[in-house]
Protein backbone atom coordinates (compact mmCIF):
# COMPACT_ATOMS: atom_id res chain seq x y z
CA UNK A 1 0.00 0.00 0.00
CA UNK A 2 1.34 3.40 -1.03
CA UNK A 3 1.53 6.55 1.66
CA UNK A 4 -1.09 8.57 0.26
CA UNK A 5 -3.06 5.14 0.42
CA UNK A 6 -2.69 5.14 3.94
CA UNK A 7 -2.97 8.34 4.76
CA UNK A 8 -6.71 8.32 3.09
CA UNK A 9 -7.17 5.44 4.95
CA UNK A 10 -6.34 6.83 8.16
CA UNK A 11 -8.04 9.79 7.60
CA UNK A 12 -11.21 7.78 6.78
CA UNK A 13 -11.23 6.09 10.21
CA UNK A 14 -11.53 9.46 11.81
CA UNK A 15 -14.86 10.08 13.46
CA UNK A 16 -17.02 12.07 15.73
CA UNK A 17 -19.05 9.31 18.65
CA UNK A 18 -22.48 9.86 17.90
CA UNK A 19 -25.75 8.13 19.00
CA UNK A 20 -26.66 4.97 16.75
CA UNK A 21 -30.36 6.50 16.82
CA UNK A 22 -28.96 9.38 14.86
CA UNK A 23 -29.11 6.88 11.43
CA UNK A 24 -28.38 8.60 8.51
CA UNK A 25 -30.05 11.72 6.77
CA UNK A 26 -29.38 14.67 4.92
CA UNK A 27 -25.95 17.78 6.23
CA UNK A 28 -26.36 21.29 6.17
CA UNK A 29 -27.50 22.53 3.07
CA UNK A 30 -28.26 19.71 1.49
CA UNK A 31 -24.75 17.47 2.10
CA UNK A 32 -25.41 14.03 2.75
CA UNK A 33 -23.71 12.31 6.28
CA UNK A 34 -23.53 9.03 7.59
CA UNK A 35 -22.81 6.65 10.41
CA UNK A 36 -19.49 5.10 10.29
CA UNK A 37 -19.82 2.62 13.12
CA UNK A 38 -19.21 4.67 15.96
CA UNK A 39 -18.73 7.53 14.23
CA UNK A 40 -20.41 10.63 11.81
CA UNK A 41 -18.58 11.41 8.74
CA UNK A 42 -20.25 13.12 4.85
CA UNK A 43 -20.26 11.19 2.20
CA UNK A 44 -17.47 11.86 -0.62
CA UNK A 45 -18.81 14.65 -3.03
CA UNK A 46 -17.46 15.94 -6.11
CA UNK A 47 -17.94 19.48 -5.21
CA UNK A 48 -15.13 21.00 -3.09
CA UNK A 49 -17.18 23.16 -0.84
CA UNK A 50 -18.64 20.07 1.67
CA UNK A 51 -20.64 21.57 4.82
CA UNK A 52 -18.67 21.17 8.13
CA UNK A 53 -21.24 19.27 10.76
CA UNK A 54 -20.20 20.38 14.59
CA UNK A 55 -21.33 17.74 17.19
CA UNK A 56 -22.00 18.74 20.41
CA UNK A 57 -22.06 16.09 23.21
CA UNK A 58 -24.36 16.61 25.81
CA UNK A 59 -22.90 13.57 27.60
CA UNK A 60 -19.11 13.93 27.16
CA UNK A 61 -16.38 16.62 27.78
CA UNK A 62 -14.88 18.77 25.23
CA UNK A 63 -13.19 16.91 22.84
CA UNK A 64 -12.40 16.73 18.87
CA UNK A 65 -11.43 15.46 16.02
CA UNK A 66 -10.77 16.15 12.15
CA UNK A 67 -11.31 14.62 9.00
CA UNK A 68 -10.08 15.62 5.45
CA UNK A 69 -12.26 15.06 2.76
CA UNK A 70 -13.37 16.41 -0.92
CA UNK A 71 -10.07 18.40 -0.38
CA UNK A 72 -10.75 20.54 2.36
CA UNK A 73 -10.49 20.40 6.30
CA UNK A 74 -13.69 19.61 8.06
CA UNK A 75 -13.29 19.75 12.05
CA UNK A 76 -15.87 18.57 14.15
CA UNK A 77 -16.55 19.43 17.99
CA UNK A 78 -17.51 17.74 21.22
CA UNK A 79 -18.92 20.41 23.66
CA UNK A 80 -20.42 19.41 27.36
CA UNK A 81 -23.53 20.27 27.94
CA UNK A 82 -26.16 19.24 30.70
CA UNK A 83 -28.71 16.21 29.17
CA UNK A 84 -26.93 12.75 29.49
CA UNK A 85 -29.17 11.16 26.96
CA UNK A 86 -28.92 13.65 23.93
CA UNK A 87 -27.08 14.70 21.06
CA UNK A 88 -27.10 17.99 19.78
CA UNK A 89 -26.70 18.11 16.12
CA UNK A 90 -25.60 21.55 15.08
CA UNK A 91 -25.31 21.77 10.99
CA UNK A 92 -22.50 24.80 10.00
CA UNK A 93 -22.54 25.52 6.73
CA UNK A 94 -19.42 25.48 4.51
CA UNK A 95 -17.49 28.81 5.59
CA UNK A 96 -17.18 30.83 2.60
CA UNK A 97 -19.52 34.18 1.84
CA UNK A 98 -22.30 35.88 2.38
CA UNK A 99 -25.53 33.78 3.66
CA UNK A 100 -22.84 30.85 4.17
CA UNK A 101 -20.88 32.95 7.08
CA UNK A 102 -24.02 34.08 8.59
CA UNK A 103 -25.67 30.65 8.98
CA UNK A 104 -22.31 29.74 11.14
CA UNK A 105 -22.57 33.21 12.86
CA UNK A 106 -25.84 32.45 13.89
CA UNK A 107 -25.05 28.33 14.93
CA UNK A 108 -22.22 29.26 16.82
CA UNK A 109 -24.40 32.51 18.57
CA UNK A 110 -27.51 29.61 19.38
CA UNK A 111 -24.79 27.37 20.98
CA UNK A 112 -23.13 30.19 23.05
CA UNK A 113 -26.40 31.17 24.61
CA UNK A 114 -27.33 27.88 25.34
CA UNK A 115 -24.72 27.38 27.25
CA UNK A 116 -24.54 30.63 29.06
CA UNK A 117 -28.05 29.46 30.18
CA UNK A 118 -26.97 26.53 31.80
CA UNK A 119 -23.93 28.03 33.53
CA UNK A 120 -25.94 30.65 34.90
CA UNK A 121 -28.71 28.69 36.39
CA UNK A 122 -26.11 25.65 37.60
CA UNK A 123 -23.85 28.46 39.03
CA UNK A 124 -25.03 31.74 39.10
CA UNK A 125 -22.50 32.90 37.24
CA UNK A 126 -21.50 34.50 33.64
CA UNK A 127 -17.77 33.47 32.14
CA UNK A 128 -16.15 34.20 28.77
CA UNK A 129 -16.84 32.19 26.02
CA UNK A 130 -13.58 30.01 26.02
CA UNK A 131 -14.81 28.82 29.92
CA UNK A 132 -17.78 28.09 28.72
CA UNK A 133 -16.24 25.42 26.06
CA UNK A 134 -13.41 24.29 28.37
CA UNK A 135 -13.37 22.42 31.32
CA UNK A 136 -10.83 24.11 34.40
CA UNK A 137 -9.51 20.76 35.81
CA UNK A 138 -9.14 20.03 32.34
CA UNK A 139 -7.01 22.29 30.94
CA UNK A 140 -4.58 21.63 34.78
CA UNK A 141 -4.05 18.32 33.96
CA UNK A 142 -2.63 18.84 30.45
CA UNK A 143 -0.11 21.56 31.92
CA UNK A 144 0.79 18.78 34.15
CA UNK A 145 -0.48 20.24 37.50
CA UNK A 146 -1.10 18.83 40.63
CA UNK A 147 -4.55 16.71 41.40
CA UNK A 148 -7.56 19.10 42.50
CA UNK A 149 -5.81 22.30 40.81
CA UNK A 150 -8.05 24.38 38.27
CA UNK A 151 -7.20 26.50 35.57
CA UNK A 152 -9.41 29.23 34.43
CA UNK A 153 -8.98 29.33 30.31
CA UNK A 154 -7.91 32.95 29.81
CA UNK A 155 -4.67 32.24 32.04
CA UNK A 156 -1.59 33.28 30.28
CA UNK A 157 0.97 30.43 30.73
CA UNK A 158 4.96 30.87 29.33
CA UNK A 159 7.28 28.30 29.13
CA UNK A 160 8.19 26.43 32.34
CA UNK A 161 5.36 26.60 34.89
CA UNK A 162 5.02 23.88 37.39
CA UNK A 163 2.01 23.45 39.94
CA UNK A 164 1.51 21.43 42.85
CA UNK A 165 -2.11 19.61 44.10
CA UNK A 166 -5.12 21.52 45.08
CA UNK A 167 -4.41 24.96 43.66
CA UNK A 168 -6.71 27.19 42.20
CA UNK A 169 -5.76 29.95 39.04
CA UNK A 170 -8.54 32.74 38.82
CA UNK A 171 -9.25 34.50 35.50
CA UNK A 172 -6.75 37.15 33.93
CA UNK A 173 -3.75 35.64 36.06
CA UNK A 174 0.02 35.21 33.74
CA UNK A 175 1.90 32.67 34.66
CA UNK A 176 5.97 33.28 33.50
CA UNK A 177 7.69 30.40 33.79
CA UNK A 178 9.92 31.25 30.38
CA UNK A 179 12.86 33.17 32.58
CA UNK A 180 13.85 29.74 34.36
CA UNK A 181 10.41 28.48 35.71
CA UNK A 182 8.07 29.09 37.88
CA UNK A 183 7.66 26.71 40.72
CA UNK A 184 4.05 26.63 42.75
CA UNK A 185 3.68 24.59 45.56
CA UNK A 186 0.54 22.75 46.81
CA UNK A 187 -2.70 24.61 48.16
CA UNK A 188 -1.87 27.92 46.66
CA UNK A 189 -4.60 29.96 45.89
CA UNK A 190 -3.77 32.70 42.78
CA UNK A 191 -6.61 35.20 42.07
CA UNK A 192 -7.52 37.25 39.18
CA UNK A 193 -5.45 39.35 37.05
CA UNK A 194 -2.03 37.94 39.26
CA UNK A 195 0.85 38.12 37.51
CA UNK A 196 4.03 36.08 38.39
CA UNK A 197 7.30 36.58 36.06
CA UNK A 198 10.82 35.32 35.69
CA UNK A 199 11.99 37.85 33.62
CA UNK A 200 11.53 41.61 32.88
CA UNK A 201 12.90 43.89 29.83
CA UNK A 202 13.97 47.03 31.64
CA UNK A 203 17.54 46.91 31.38
CA UNK A 204 17.46 46.18 27.36
CA UNK A 205 14.91 48.82 27.10
CA UNK A 206 16.80 51.55 28.58
CA UNK A 207 19.96 51.00 27.09
CA UNK A 208 18.52 50.70 23.74
CA UNK A 209 19.17 47.17 22.99
CA UNK A 210 23.03 47.36 24.35
CA UNK A 211 21.62 44.99 27.55
CA UNK A 212 19.91 42.25 27.47
CA UNK A 213 16.54 40.72 28.85
CA UNK A 214 17.05 39.60 32.42
CA UNK A 215 15.81 35.93 34.02
CA UNK A 216 15.84 34.31 37.02
CA UNK A 217 13.01 31.53 38.57
CA UNK A 218 10.32 32.28 41.17
CA UNK A 219 9.43 30.03 43.75
CA UNK A 220 5.95 29.91 45.81
CA UNK A 221 6.15 27.79 48.71
CA UNK A 222 2.73 25.63 49.48
CA UNK A 223 -0.15 27.24 51.57
CA UNK A 224 0.06 30.38 49.94
CA UNK A 225 -2.86 33.11 49.10
CA UNK A 226 -1.94 35.96 46.72
CA UNK A 227 -4.61 38.79 46.74
CA UNK A 228 -6.06 39.78 43.36
CA UNK A 229 -4.21 42.16 41.26
CA UNK A 230 -0.84 41.69 42.48
CA UNK A 231 2.54 41.63 40.96
CA UNK A 232 5.48 39.06 41.73
CA UNK A 233 8.83 40.08 40.24
CA UNK A 234 11.40 38.09 38.47
CA UNK A 235 13.79 35.62 41.08
CA UNK A 236 11.77 36.50 44.12
CA UNK A 237 11.14 33.57 46.57
CA UNK A 238 7.66 33.30 48.97
CA UNK A 239 7.84 30.59 52.09
CA UNK A 240 4.69 28.52 53.30
CA UNK A 241 1.92 29.92 54.78
CA UNK A 242 2.20 33.37 53.29
CA UNK A 243 -0.76 35.83 52.25
CA UNK A 244 -0.09 38.62 50.13
CA UNK A 245 -2.73 41.69 50.18
CA UNK A 246 -4.32 42.87 46.95
CA UNK A 247 -2.92 44.98 44.86
CA UNK A 248 0.63 44.53 45.64
CA UNK A 249 3.94 44.57 44.28
CA UNK A 250 6.64 41.84 45.72
CA UNK A 251 10.03 43.07 44.68
CA UNK A 252 12.12 40.56 47.33
CA UNK A 253 11.63 37.53 49.48
CA UNK A 254 8.60 36.59 51.75
CA UNK A 255 9.54 34.20 54.54
CA UNK A 256 7.52 31.68 55.66
CA UNK A 257 4.55 32.77 58.45
CA UNK A 258 4.38 35.84 57.18
CA UNK A 259 1.62 38.71 56.36
CA UNK A 260 2.39 41.31 53.42
CA UNK A 261 0.65 43.98 51.32
CA UNK A 262 1.42 47.15 49.68
CA UNK A 263 3.58 48.66 46.88
CA UNK A 264 6.63 47.20 47.49
CA UNK A 265 4.90 44.65 49.69
CA UNK A 266 5.81 44.91 53.18
CA UNK A 267 5.24 43.08 56.83
CA UNK A 268 1.89 44.13 58.18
Amino acid sequence: MSRIEARRKKRERCAIEVLPSLGSGQGSRGVPWRVCGSGLAPRQRKRPHCAPIMVVSRKSQCGSASMTLARRQLRCFRLPASDSDQYLLIKLCAVTVGEHDMELLESLRALIRTLRREKREQYHRHVSVGDLLTDRSEIARDYGFGDGTSCYDNVLILGDVKVGKNCWIGPNVILDGSGGGLFIGDYVDISAGVQIYTHNTVKRVISGGVAGVEYAPTRIGSCVYIGPQSVIQKGITIGDRVVIGAMSLVNRDVPSNSRVLGIPAAPK
